[in-house]
């Protein structure tokens, strides 16, 4: 009975252990001047890939005050591959319920989102890649933004 209770003990700590592990290569916030983040501050996070056979969920970390104004944001991000091409996209994130309730994590006046650019992701080449966001809306600067940075994650099971 006793080394069944130790068995069981020890798959329980392992269970719990495993939950408790990060599977990030990345994950950043970086401090926007004032909350003003203009178009010449995109961030830029690299990222070394060293199995382009497994998937990745690359997401966007944004952290605004109530001063932002808008129920969305547009980003431009770009992936520079090792052999340095460049691939850019314009994508949109709704932050907020049409009601203006906002739906990130909220702690006090700041609102923090984990936002899901590309899903199940296969970088193409091992090697270091570089990852830019850029805002996108048409205020220049745009207030309210407080830290914007970048979590690339192995998917579970891969």
């Amino acid at each position: 009975m006793k080394i069944k209770l130790i068995t069981l003990f020890f798959f329980i700590v392992i269970a719990t252990l495993q939950g408790c592990i990060d599977n990030a290569i990345t994950d950043d916030f970086i401090s926007v001047p004032s909350q003003h983040w203009t178009y010449a501050q995109p961030i830029k996070s690299a990222v070394e890939i060293t199995h382009p056979n497994k998937k990745y969920n690359i997401l966007i970390n944004l952290r605004h005050s109530d001063a932002y104004k808008y129920a969305n944001i547009w980003f431009k991000v770009s992936i520079i591959q090792p052999n340095k091409s460049k691939k850019t996209e314009r994508v949109e994130f709704t932050i907020a319920n049409p009601d203006g309730a906002w739906l990130g994590t909220t702690s006090g006046s700041l609102f923090t989102y984990q936002l899901p650019y590309k899903q199940n992701y296969s970088f193409p080449h091992k090697g270091k890649y570089t990852i830019l966001v850029e805002q996108n809306m048409r205020d220049n600067p745009l207030d309210g933004i407080n830290d914007i940075g970048l979590r690339v994650e192995e998917v579970d099971g891969q």
